[in-house]
C-alpha cells in the first residue's frame, strides 16, 4: 500500500529561500521491530544547496509497504532547517520512504529503504559455525549463525523463547547471543565427551515445531 501524508502549511515569520529538491531525507534506525518508530528527518536546502528553513508544507511524504504502516504528521523541530516524522508498522515488512519537493521532484535520499523485522520467525536458513575445518577441541567455543525469516520472506527477529538447541549426545552447552535477521549463538564443547564419538551434532529448531530444524556436524578434536 501507499500511505501519503498531507502537510499543513506553516506561516513563515521571516523571509527565506524556499526548500527545494536539494533537501535531504534520512531515517534512523533503518531496521526496527514491530511497533517501534523509525524517525525520519528532512534537512531543508535551497536551490544553491545552502541550508534554509524547512516548512512541513514544503514536502509530500509517501511510504510504500506490504500491509498497513503508520506515518505521523510532519512537524517542525527546534532546528528551523529540519522537519521530522515517524514511520511504524505492527508487522514485518520492507519499507520505501519517499519525499517530494513542492514541484513534485524527489528530494535527495528519497526512496530510503528500511525494514520492520517479522515476529515470530517461521523459517530458518542454513546453519554455519566458525569452528576450524579440522573440528572443535574439547572445552572450545564456536560461534554459529542462522538466517531467520517470517511471513513473506521478511527477515525475522528471534528471541531465546523462539528456538530450541540440542546436541545429539547431550554434551556441551549453548548460549543465545543475538537475534535480529541473522540470529547468533555459541556452542561450547564439553571438557570430556559422555561417550566415544567422532563429531558434535548440533541442532537448532523453532519452537513452533513446524519448520525444519537446522543441523551442523563438528568433528571432535581430542588432545594429542
Amino acid at each position: 500500500i501507499v500511505i501519503a501524508v498531507a502537510l499543513c502549511a506553516a506561516v513563515a515569520t521571516v523571509a527565506h529561500a524556499a526548500a527545494t529538491e536539494a533537501s535531504e531525507l534520512s531515517c534512523a534506525p533503518a531496521k526496527v521491530h514491530p511497533g517501534e518508530n523509525m524517525t525520519c528527518t528532512i534537512r531543508g536546502r535551497d536551490a544553491t544547496h545552502e541550508a534554509t528553513r524547512a516548512e512541513p508544507s514544503d514536502f509530500l511524504i509517501s511510504v510504500h509497504a506490504e500491509g498497513t504502516v503508520v506515518v505521523s504528521a510532519v512537524r517542525a523541530t527546534v532546528d528551523e532547517t529540519v522537519v521530522a516524522f515517524t514511520v511504524s508498522s505492527d508487522h514485518g515488512t520492507f519499507l520505501s520512504v519517499e519525499a517530494l519537493a513542492r514541484n513534485g521532484v524527489p528530494i535527495r535520499g528519497s526512496g530510503f529503504q528500511a525494514l520492520v523485522y517479522a515476529v515470530p520467525p517461521t523459517q530458518l536458513g542454513e546453519l554455519a559455525c566458525d569452528a576450524a575445518a579440522s573440528g572443535l577441541e574439547l572445552r572450545a567455543t564456536t560461534t554459529c549463525t542462522v538466517a531467520a525469516s517470517g511471513a513473506g520472506g521478511v527477515p525475522a527477529a528471534v528471541s531465546p523463547r523462539d528456538v530450541v538447541f540440542s546436541e545429539d549426545h547431550g554434551d556441551g552447552s549453548f548460549e543465545f547471543v543475538s537475534g535480529d535477521g541473522n540470529f547468533v549463538f555459541r556452542y561450547t564443547a564439553p571438557a570430556s565427551p559422555s561417550s566415544r564419538y567422532d563429531a558434535f551434532a548440533l541442532r537448532v529448531a523453532l519452537t513452533d515445531g513446524i519448520s525444519a530444524p537446522r543441523n551442523a556436524s563438528l568433528a571432535v578434536r581430542f588432545p594429542a
